[in-house]
């Protein structure tokens, strides 16, 4: 324990995240016969569109320029094929890995890991403890319930989820798409589910090392159905000078796919304590869709769980003398939730001297 309390303001601190997941492969194939798989392949449409950009002109030409001539990619599953697959690694492979800090950031450092490892034995730290569990539970079911594969997910009739451990041990899951965000329920065999919550929570929070290779089942039920890859952004200069797509999905390996990236975006998809649904995990709680960040204040907002963002929540945790005096201050399962995650999240943090 610290009993240090002048504590400098600014500095700069970076974890390596926790979860390091790969790319995200798209193939097809036939529910009855899902070993033998193809890729899906990007194609190119061109289309008549109508040009929604708001026009200042008042030029009498103005009607003209309502249809547009447009070159897109799109994918789709081929004839006789009614499954998508995708597949992705994961590695837990750094338990919270302090990447750099600066010694204004130190007590940070030392009161947090503290907190992480004592409440494993001290009652006194029984919330964290459970918010640590909870947070395995989440992270259990973003992985099984096959959201990464966002709009994908959404379209499909029945969802299957398979993980293979490194050490050749594998769960399977049925229907997943029956899953919500509650980490309470599950429609498969429950002590199988927590057998991988316990999986997860040993790598994560006891430093055990785990790569596992995920796949889900898009069972669509039928073929020629709209597949969803992620969509590269396109300078839209270059587009109009070289008439170019102006729809370019990504490709890899041969295969439509889906960026490490977008899939960690869904993987971190257990925030509902920001704003009133649930969204991607971070520091200022921050919708990409909505473009909002509902974690604006710099200051500790007690019993307004939502509202503090991580930078809040650090300084205040910094300021504290001891580690008890840190779990008198946050006092709801939630906001550990919130700051654990942003830990195992990572990323380069840093606050201006005042």
């Amino acid at each position: 324990m610290s009993n240090q309390t002048n504590v400098l303001k600014g500095g700069v601190l970076g974890f390596r995240k926790t979860f390091d997941n790969g790319y995200g492969l798209l193939y097809q194939a036939k529910e009855d016969n899902l070993e033998d798989r193809e890729p899906v392949n990007v194609r190119i449409k061109t289309i008549r569109t109508a040009d929604n950009t708001e026009k200042k002109s008042s030029s009498k030409d103005l009607d003209k320029s309502v249809i547009t001539i447009q070159r897109s990619e799109f994918a789709i599953l081929d004839k006789g094929y009614d499954t998508l697959i995708l597949e992705y690694p994961i590695k837990i492979a750094d338990h919270f890995h302090v990447e750099t800090a600066t010694n204004s950031e130190s007590l940070f450092i030392k009161n947090v890991l503290s907190i992480l490892e004592e409440s494993e034995d001290k009652e006194e730290f029984d919330l964290v403890k459970e918010a640590k569990f909870e947070l395995s539970k989440l992270y259990a079911n973003r992985i099984v319930s096959g959201v990464a594969g966002w709009r994908n997910r959404d379209i499909a009739e029945e969802i299957d989820t398979e993980i293979t451990l490194s050490d050749d041990k594998k769960f399977v899951f049925k229907n997943v798409n029956l899953m919500g965000i509650s980490t309470n329920t599950v429609p498969f065999e429950e002590d199988l589910y927590l057998e991988f919550v316990n999986v997860l929570h040993e790598a994560i929070f006891k430093g055990k090392k785990l790569s596992m290779k995920v796949v889900h089942y898009y069972k669509m039920k039928e073929d020629m159905v709209n597949v969803y890859p992620s969509q590269e952004l396109l300078d839209q200069d270059n587009i109009e000078k070289k008439k170019q797509v102006t729809r370019k999905l990504f490709v890899l390996r041969g295969t439509a796919a889906l960026t490490d990236q977008k899939i960690n975006n869904a993987l971190r998809r257990i925030d509902s304590f920001s704003t009133d649904k649930t969204i991607s995990l971070y520091e200022t709680g921050v919708d990409l869709n909505a473009q909002s960040a509902f974690r604006t204040s710099n200051k500790r907002l007690k019993n307004n769980i939502g509202k503090t963002s991580f930078y809040a929540y650090k300084e205040m945790i910094m300021k504290c003398k001891d580690l008890a005096s840190i779990c008198e201050e946050i006092t709801e399962i939630e906001e550990w939730i919130y700051i654990i995650g942003i830990l195992i999240k990572g990323g380069v943090w840093s606050s201006s001297k005042k």
